[in-house]
């Protein structure tokens, strides 16, 4: 790992190799627009889970984004929502309104 200070859990240089291996992943082409970052959170401030899809794609990453500030104590409440939701079950009312999809409407 290199190019990191030491508030970064993910450096620069693992951001273009994870890139590169999510662009194989699932045959994005390269009009796909990436963008990462530190601490990412939205405008409504509040974390994203599900599962995104791309055009041309049939299924896509399962994701658990904008975990921001105090959001970060209930990572693990949400990995396990999310870990719930990838081996089928529904995802709890409560959590309906933090899926990903909200974020591309």
């Amino acid at each position: 790992i290199y190019q990191c200070d030491w508030s970064s859990d993910v450096c620069s240089s693992d951001l273009e190799q994870l890139t590169s291996d999510a662009q194989r992943a699932f045959n994005w082409t390269d009009q796909s627009k990436v963008i990462w970052g530190v601490r990412g959170r939205f405008h409504d401030r509040m974390p994203a889970i599900g599962q995104l899809f791309f055009p041309g794609s049939k299924q896509g990453p399962w994701v658990l984004l904008g975990l921001y500030k105090n959001g970060v104590q209930l990572g693990h409440l949400f990995a396990q929502k999310l870990a719930d939701a990838i081996e089928g079950q529904s995802l709890d009312p409560l959590f309906q309104r933090f899926l990903v999809q909200r974020l591309f409407r």
